[in-house]
């Protein structure tokens, strides 16, 4: 049997058209009709349908023992969650009285009662435009566009040297380094969670920096770099190992 593709999410309710305009509006969505149902259609396909039930009950969440259940939840990543929260309530949902997410998500209840929740988008969707982007901020030596990429209280580790900066001292360590630096990213993690890159002066230096990433709410909470030069093979162990030149790929 070939793989099935989730189609639509339909989505009981008291007040269709209510629920049509919250979550419409909420996530952006075009609001439409489908299938003889209003629906909201997000711009990759995603569709949610809602029905209109005389009968309907709203779940009680937390669970209360013999009384109406939620069966599922939608979890929406969203880039500034206390902002998006405000908003749906401004739309017409109101906090879940009881939360779990601590910093990472915050429960709602939309109109009809059902619950979501409010997610700090992950990471891992924007990790290689944002390591992209953190890198550019360090070769032009811009210290206001570097801080944007770090936590208040980050530290930054360079082992091969010792050291330890909180941010300040790594804003001046990067912005007051010495020469004209410019980079290529050969391979971030999916996951954001390191990249290996290749750098150059002006004046014919080159290395490769590995650098681990720690984050927390979209921003580096903890970097570790290691630095390494590029340089020719050594004369003792030219031919035991292919050469395949400065740029080549590495197996990571």
């Amino acid at each position: 049997m070939s793989e099935a593709l989730l189609g639509n999410v339909m989505v009981d309710c008291g007040d269709a058209e209510e629920l049509q305009r919250f979550y419409g509006e909420l996530l952006g969505w075009e609001q439409c009709r489908m299938f003889g149902c209003r629906a909201v259609r997000s711009s990759g396909g995603t569709v949610f349908l809602f029905a209109g039930e005389e009968d309907y009950v709203p779940p009680v969440w937390p669970e209360e023992e013999g009384r109406q259940q939620k069966q599922m939840h939608f979890d929406f990543q969203v880039e500034n969650v206390p902002e998006a929260v405000r908003r749906a309530e401004a739309l017409g949902a109101v906090k879940a009285r009881t939360q779990f997410g601590g910093e990472d998500f915050v429960t709602m209840l939309d109109p009809a009662g059902h619950p979501f929740c409010l997610c700090w988008k992950s990471e891992t969707m924007e990790a290689e435009r944002i390591i992209q982007e953190l890198w550019q901020a360090g070769a032009d030596q811009d210290e206001e566009a570097l801080a944007r990429f770090f936590t208040p209280d980050a530290e930054i580790f360079w082992p091969n040297t010792g050291e330890r900066f909180d941010l300040a001292g790594y804003l001046r360590a990067n912005c007051d380094y010495p020469g004209q630096w410019r980079g290529e990213m050969e391979k971030v993690a999916a996951d954001g969670s390191y990249s290996i890159a290749r750098v150059w002066s002006q004046e014919g230096e080159a290395a490769r920096a590995v650098t681990f990433y720690q984050w927390k709410n979209g921003k580096i909470v903890q970097m570790t770099e290691y630095w390494g030069d590029i340089g020719p093979v050594p004369e003792w162990r030219k031919g035991l190992g292919e050469t395949c030149g400065y740029g080549c790929d590495l197996p990571v």
